[in-house]
């Protein structure tokens, strides 16, 4: 026991660490930025007059930096719309009334990706005049205040967010804010039974803000069950037709993906191909153009199960991994599968061919 104690407190000085490196890299960043502008406008004051290319070239930075302004302003604008109107786009509520099940280090990786949950919002739809941000909320503040402090320490201007900060816990909170309406309150929870396959504007989504490294299990679906809410997760395996190794997602990894979902026609495939890191795609899809194919998908999976029983759980880097991935892509363009590539004459030589690499890759 005592040795799981000693490693839990190892982890979370390491993680400490990291997070004051790079909380120190972003300082430095800053800093330089800063001086780099400032030795801009140094050598622009010792070069005496500007020719009417360089003024012009200025007047062009001038007025994109004032059009990024006016998009940034317009996406503000929205998100500060009252949650009463569902027709202004979709609510996403996070909650933060589990802070008491998490250490020091988890709350900084919270509050960090509460940052990033609004910077994403902010600067996709910034770039996208065509896109409806989503509407923020934290509730359950009051149960949160070290989470909150550490979010005010990065982020100074959390006041002039327009996201709502609310002290109650989110199913007091969001009733109140949305009255005299009365919507659905979903929680999301990867632990939850059934996927969520569309969204509505009519319902209010929850995101759990919990960041466990030692995974709690069934923490935000027992805090749905508690309450009698609906408890929802997000549709990754129906999305790949596979079982991730981890369907636990980061805060802002969530609102990235409803938000890339509420803009693009109801595609999950593009959104969570936005929103999840590639390591979490790498062993799912051999490429990015067999996302939404079925035989594809299919064939890959048999492949891979092949490579695994054969090579063992990791595969060699540069040879069952590179054949496996050029086989599926052929029998991917071949429309039927091997089977069909096999009995035209004009493929049996690239079938025979891959075939051979992957035979030399497993027994050599």
């Amino acid at each position: 026991m005592s040795s799981c104690f000693a490693n839990s407190n190892r982890r979370s000085r390491q993680l400490e660490l990291r997070a004051d490196r790079r909380r120190l890299a972003r300082a430095r960043k800053k800093e330089a930025e800063k001086s780099a502008r400032a030795a801009v406008r140094a050598s622009l004051c010792s070069n005496g007059p500007a020719t009417a290319a360089e003024l012009r070239a200025r007047w062009e930075l001038t007025a994109e930096r004032q059009r990024a302004k006016a998009e940034r302003e317009r996406v503000k604008n929205v998100m500060r719309i009252p949650w009463y109107e569902p027709a202004a786009g979709l609510r996403v509520a996070i909650d933060l009334g589990m802070e008491d099940l998490m250490v020091s280090c988890e709350i900084t990786s919270l509050a960090s990706q509460i940052t990033n949950s609004y910077a994403q919002v902010l600067k996709r739809c910034a770039a996208r005049s065509s896109w409806y941000p989503l509407r923020l909320a934290l509730t359950g503040i009051e149960d949160a205040p070290e989470t909150m402090r550490r979010i005010r320490s990065s982020a100074s201007d959390l006041d002039r967010w327009p996201v709502a900060s609310v002290l109650a816990e989110f199913s007091q909170a969001v009733p109140a804010m949305c009255a005299p309406a009365r919507p659905q309150l979903v929680v999301l929870s990867p632990d939850a039974e059934k996927p969520l396959l569309e969204l509505s504007t009519n319902c209010v989504y929850v995101i759990g803000g919990l960041c466990d490294y030692r995974r709690i299990a069934n923490a935000t679906r027992d805090r749905a069950a508690a309450r009698q809410l609906c408890c929802r997760r997000l549709p990754l395996r129906e999305t790949f037709h596979t079982k991730l190794s981890v369907e636990i997602l980061t805060v802002d990894q969530v609102v990235v993906a409803l938000l890339e979902f509420t803009n693009n026609g109801g595609d999950w495939v593009k959104a969570f191909d936005h929103a999840l890191p590639q390591r979490k795609l790498r062993r799912v899809l051999p490429t990015s153009s067999d996302v939404d194919s079925d035989t594809a998908l299919g064939e890959w999976r048999k492949v891979e199960q092949h490579e695994q029983d054969i090579c063992g759980s990791q595969p060699k880097e540069g040879g069952c991994s590179e054949a496996n991935s050029r086989m599926a892509a052929q029998r991917h363009s071949d429309g039927t599968g091997g089977a069909m590539a096999a009995r035209n004459p004009e493929n049996q030589q690239g079938v025979v061919a891959l075939l051979s690499k992957l035979i030399r890759c497993l027994f050599c």
